[in-house]
């Protein structure tokens, strides 16, 4: 947008905010006024009204005044002078006196006289019963001990407001004592009111009161006033209803009068209102343009010839151009200074050209690549000509550093890591060691067009006078030489520790291979019934065993093994998730089970070559002799036993020696029982890189061969989830939590007695947090909020033996999937009969506790 533009723009808004803020101003001191005006109005015509009142009221006494003092009526009383009956108390009198009835009482409040008129329809009649009982009960009005005695005032009879006096009849001199009572009475008439008051009959009306509805009345929010009398509402932009609230002759509130005036106050208010805002906006723009004109003349003008020399040197490529000076005010000033910075520039380019031909022969000659980045992430024109070798890229000046290196394509994780990384040298935040250690880009995978090579980046802040980095200098190396080397060292590491197992104990790896070969054949059966009849439990017995799998291979390094393991345990939480088996889905299982006993079969032939054709592919490393074949034999001892003609007695005692024997012979040393657990926990602890003692007691502690082989996998998975879930992750937070950086695995196994062997597993590592716990199960859907919340923390602790549930927040091939514990559960409880017990303390370590009878029944 041009700078007149944005002028004119300033000015109009300028001008119409201080119209709109004197429009404001005006208006509610305007309008506030004209209200004031209008209200005090409608004060004023309540007050006469009410005065209207008091006037009928005081007209009503004086004339009875007048008549209580006539010594004919103070005689009529007794008398009851048919005369003065015919002559002063006729329906012509009341018309002439404007009474609606007259009544008069002797002390003892009897009716002496009493008569009604209606002038409207000129009928004479007695008097009401209702406007008489009125009356002659109501001891104020008839009782008169005082010549002064006189009382005035509104009463409610036959539901009609009634304006009435009573005074005591005494003598014209009031020398005498009162000897009845004189009462006038008239209609309340609000035809005479609107007349006195020259209003329209429609504008006053008269009901009832009612303290429901006048306190309604008094909460309206748009009243002006409001008081125990009278309310002053604006209803409506047209009338203005106000409502006064008339007492009896006892002080009461018996009516309300509702008076309807015209707002011509208000309307007038509204009209003035108008045209000051008419005249305020004229005035205004007027002299919104007056000043645009006048600034266009004196500044715009001149600003814009400065603009267009300034536009001819950006564009131009002759630097010695310079703008024009005239005249001797501040824009020359600054066409001055202008021209300044320009021949400044001139003399810092050339030096900086000079310079940058420096920097450039020095980075081009130098094997790793650079380049600096700004506080944007923006690649800055000088770099090494070797960047555009390792990137493959050109031209990439002012690029963006995060997407030219592919960062935003490796997922939420690394990008946000990087740009957290980078955020922190720009902000001065590390330490020079800081600066290496959490580096994301040590060994990061660069790909571009479908190339892929491994690059080292590292990173270092660039100060320039300032205490915060401007720039950032990358050191980038291609190392993808250097990475394939050291993996094909890896391998060869873990080849020769696989070797080097297998070479320690082949029997133990042989009966691995026949344990999967097994777990295979066990889930492909199970496989084939989910086809005509799919249940959670069968899904979750695959679970079991394909995780047991993976546990078991892991440590031996069979890469391949775990690898169609994890896609196989996709599948099935695919289908744990939807309740369904697809035909696709039951080929793509059946077809990885059926590779992964194929590739059970291809290891155990490769170790038959290397161990002879003799090699045993149904070992029992616990036991040489078949448990099938113990039996056997013991049956054919006891069979010559009791053909020898022995004794009873000496045939029972022989009998129980050899069955004590075989007893004894199916026991094994913990130390090989359960030697594929024991020698799994050092492999798992290098797998994770964690610094971890691993502290084994009670190896000696002898346990039944049958018992041992099945604890074995109860067992990885427990080891594996102290060292992956317990032992925190890194030695610093352990530090952090007041731990040796040292951390602690114990396996202790004893015998309680005779018939059981406890194996402790215990960590020092973070403990299990029961609240954590319930969370997750939750989440998870495996119990309701309300069930989590009523279960002790120690029950609490037994959710993780549920089928589905974990903690991890990602699957790898030591743990996630949530079946590694239900696995040791279903096990040890339904299987060897034991139980497993869990102890566990937040920041302080987890203790998993397995109880197992220490042999199996022979059943002989």
């Amino acid at each position: 947008m041009k700078l007149r533009t944005k002028l004119v723009l300033h000015i109009l808004s300028a001008t119409l905010i201080i119209m709109v803020l004197l429009w404001g101003v005006i208006q509610r001191v305007l309008i506030r006024g004209f209200n004031k005006v209008e209200y005090n109005f409608a004060l004023q015509s309540i007050f006469r009204i009410q005065a209207t009142l008091d006037e009928i009221t005081e007209n009503l006494k004086l004339k009875a005044l007048d008549w209580s003092r006539w010594d004919v009526t103070y005689s009529y009383i007794h008398t009851r002078d048919s005369q003065f009956t015919q002559i002063s108390l006729t329906d012509d009198v009341l018309t002439t006196l404007k009474l609606n009835f007259i009544m008069l009482l002797d002390t003892t409040s009897t009716t002496v006289f009493s008569m009604q008129y209606y002038a409207d329809i000129d009928l004479a009649s007695t008097l009401s019963p209702g406007i008489r009982d009125a009356i002659i009960n109501d001891t104020l009005l008839t009782r008169h001990l005082d010549v002064h005695c006189i009382h005035s005032g509104i009463i409610i009879a036959d539901s009609h407001p009634i304006v009435l006096t009573a005074q005591p009849i005494t003598s014209s001199d009031g020398k005498r004592d009162p000897n009845g009572t004189l009462v006038f009475g008239k209609f309340l008439d609000i035809d005479e009111i609107c007349r006195i008051q020259q209003l329209p009959r429609s504008s006053i009306k008269l009901t009832e009161f009612n303290s429901a509805r006048w306190n309604e009345l008094a909460a309206d929010n748009r009243i002006y006033k409001v008081d125990s009398t009278i309310i002053i509402n604006h209803t409506s932009k047209k009338n203005l209803a106000c409502y006064m609230t008339i007492k009896d002759i006892y002080n009461k509130r018996v009516s309300i009068l509702e008076i309807s005036l015209p707002r011509d106050i208000y309307k007038q208010g509204l009209l003035t209102n108008n045209y000051i805002i008419i005249i305020i906006f004229l005035t205004g723009f007027t002299l919104a343009e007056v000043i645009a004109l006048l600034l266009n003349r004196i500044v715009t003008t001149r600003i814009d010839k400065l603009n267009n020399d300034v536009t001819a040197i950006k564009m131009g490529s002759n630097r010695k151009y310079r703008v024009t000076e005239n005249g001797n005010d501040e824009i020359t000033g600054f066409a001055k200074s202008v021209n300044e910075m320009l021949a400044a520039l001139e003399s810092k380019e050339m030096f900086i050209r000079k310079r940058n031909a420096e920097m450039q022969l020095l980075m081009n000659s130098l094997p790793i690549g650079l380049l600096s980045i700004d506080k944007h992430f923006r690649i800055n024109p000088e770099y090494s000509s070797s960047i555009e070798t390792i990137t493959l890229q050109h031209d990439l000046s002012g690029k963006d550093f995060i997407t030219t290196f592919g960062f935003d394509t490796k997922g939420k994780k690394t990008y946000e890591s990087i740009i957290d990384y980078l955020e922190l040298l720009t902000q001065n935040m590390l330490s020079d060691s800081d600066i290496v250690q959490l580096n994301p880009c040590e060994e990061y995978e660069y790909i571009y067009n479908n190339y892929s090579r491994w690059l080292q980046m590292r990173f270092f802040p660039i100060k320039r006078g300032g205490t915060v980095p401007d720039h950032i200098l990358v050191m980038i190396e291609n190392i993808t030489d250097k990475k394939e080397l050291s993996e094909r060292i890896s391998y060869s590491e873990r080849k020769n520790h696989q070797l080097k197992l297998i070479a320690e104990d082949p029997d133990l790896f042989c009966e691995l291979l026949n344990e999967i070969s097994h777990l295979v054949d066990n889930s492909l059966i199970i496989l084939h019934s989910c086809e005509h009849n799919l249940t959670t439990e069968k899904i979750n017995n695959i679970f079991r065993d394909i995780h047991t799998i993976k546990g078991s291979a892991g440590p031996f390094g069979l890469d391949m093994l775990i690898g169609i393991a994890t896609r196989i345990e996709d599948a099935l939480v695919r289908i744990r998730e939807t309740h369904t088996l697809d035909k696709t889905t039951s080929d793509f299982l059946q077809h990885n089970l059926s590779r992964m006993k194929s590739e059970v079969h291809k290891t155990t032939e490769i170790l038959r070559s290397l161990l002879g054709n003799d090699f045993n592919e149904n070992p029992d490393i616990h036991l040489r002799i078949p448990l099938e074949q113990i039996k056997n034999d013991f049956i054919a001892f006891d069979r010559i036993l009791m053909n020898s003609g022995l004794t009873h007695e000496n045939y029972n005692k022989i009998r129980e020696d050899i069955f004590s024997y075989f007893v004894t012979i199916r026991l094994t040393p913990a130390k090989r029982g359960l030697a594929k657990a024991l020698k799994t926990a050092p492999t798992i602890i290098d797998r994770l890189k964690k610094n971890v003692s691993l502290v084994i007691s009670g190896e000696n502690t002898l346990i039944d061969c049958e018992i041992a082989r099945d604890l074995n996998n109860p067992l990885i998975h427990l080891i594996r989830n102290c060292l992956d879930h317990g032992i925190e992750d890194s030695e610093q937070e352990r530090i952090e939590s007041g731990k040796p950086s040292e951390g602690l695995l114990q396996i202790i196994i004893s015998k309680n007695d005779s018939h059981w062997v406890s194996i402790d597993i215990t960590d020092d590592g973070r403990g299990i947090d029961p609240d954590l716990i319930r969370t997750q199960a939750v989440a998870r859907g495996l119990i309701t909020k309300a069930a989590a919340a009523l279960l002790s923390d120690n029950d609490a602790l037994e959710l993780i033996l549920l089928p589905g549930f974990s903690t991890a927040t990602e699957v790898t091939d030591l743990s996630g999937r949530g079946i590694g514990m239900n696995v040791v559960n279903v096990v040890i409880s339904d299987k060897l009969g034991g139980r497993l017990s869990i102890i566990s303390k937040k920041n302080e370590g987890t203790t998993f506790r397995i109880t197992v009878p220490s042999m199996i029944n022979v059943a002989l």
